[in-house]
């Protein structure tokens, strides 16, 4: 609004407007909190993922999964750990 128009407007006119305003400053004070409490909230999110993304992979020693879900070691793993358990007694155990 340009100053020729307010200086046309009435007093009454002139407090609604200031009025008007204070309610308009009232609602921009509420919306920055939430938008505070929202980025607040989004930080914690992201944390929880990263959190997650970056532990142990789930497995049924570490989660309700069944024991026939969890990932399952290699044949070459199985063999050198077997070979290893029945050197064990005659050699140095892995």
């Amino acid at each position: 609004m340009t100053h020729e128009r307010l200086e046309q407007l009435s007093k009454d006119e002139l407090i609604e407007i200031i009025l008007r305003q204070e309610e308009i400053q009232e609602m921009l004070e509420l919306r920055q909190a939430r938008i505070e409490q929202l980025e607040a909230r989004v930080a914690e999110v992201e944390a929880q993922i990263e959190r997650l993304l970056t532990g142990p992979p789930r497995d049924c020693s570490n989660s309700s999964l069944p024991p026939a879900k969890s990932p399952k070691p290699n044949r070459d793993s199985l063999f050198t750990l077997h070979c290893a358990s029945l050197m064990w007694p005659f050699g140095p155990a892995l």
